[in-house]
């Protein structure tokens, strides 16, 4: 079964099957749910995965060591 976007791409849900949506729309998908949360919405690593787009959480900051008194 084809899937067609909505209109307005916000409707878009979190489970969505990606693979029948434009660049286009796979791009403004991606940008919408972004800050989405990830234990719920797989939609965002899924659609940057059929973009080519390095995706997931960004690396750890590393703090400076502190010197030992």
């Amino acid at each position: 079964m084809e899937y067609f976007a909505p209109r307005s791409l916000e409707l878009v849900d979190c489970t969505v099957e990606l693979e029948n949506l434009t660049r286009l729309d796979l791009s403004n998908v991606l940008a919408l749910h972004r800050d989405c949360d990830p234990g719920i919405c797989s939609l965002h690593s899924r659609a940057a995965s059929l973009l080519g787009i390095a995706h997931g959480p960004a690396p750890a900051r590393r703090h400076p060591r502190l010197p030992n008194h």
